[in-house]
């Protein structure tokens, strides 16, 4: 076999990392006690964070946020149907970086906007989930309502 580029050895251990993510969150899910919750979240929140840097590696650097103003949408109002526009983005429990982060969707992925305030959009996932991502990531498909 003939070696790799550092660009294919770094796609494929992408694509490794991946997979592994979603072991992880099924890790999570099947922890038989808060104890081991906690620490199957902290291996989940490690391989996220090797995902977001070989995808910087790959040159997948997620665009900086600019803040722009906007009001608050009523609570429970639907905005629109959105798709994810960067590599990585980050389904977090509650609006901000300090939130523990729910999910991990990739590029081209279907939300549903449910609100918006500020910088930050509460969202329906396909499976149900609510959470909230940063608005910039995410751009409306269908007209918004």
């Amino acid at each position: 076999m003939a070696p790799q580029t550092f660009g294919e050895t770094a796609e494929t251990l992408r694509n490794e990392e991946e997979r592994l993510l979603r072991l992880y969150h099924e890790l999570v899910d099947l922890a038989p006690s808060a104890g081991d919750r906690e620490l199957a979240k902290r291996l989940k929140d490690l391989e996220e964070e090797q995902l977001v840097i070989l995808g910087m590696i790959l040159g997948h650097k997620p665009p900086t946020p600019t803040p722009t103003p906007t009001q608050p949408s009523p609570p429970g109002e639907f905005v629109c149907t959105a798709r994810v526009i960067v590599d990585f983005l980050n389904v977090r429990e509650g609006p901000g970086t300090d939130r523990p982060v729910l999910r991990v969707l990739s590029r081209g992925t279907t939300v549903v906007i449910l609100s918006q305030a500020g910088d930050w959009a509460r969202v329906r996932l396909h499976d149900g989930t609510h959470g909230f991502v940063w608005r910039s990531f995410v751009e409306c498909v269908t007209p918004q309502g």
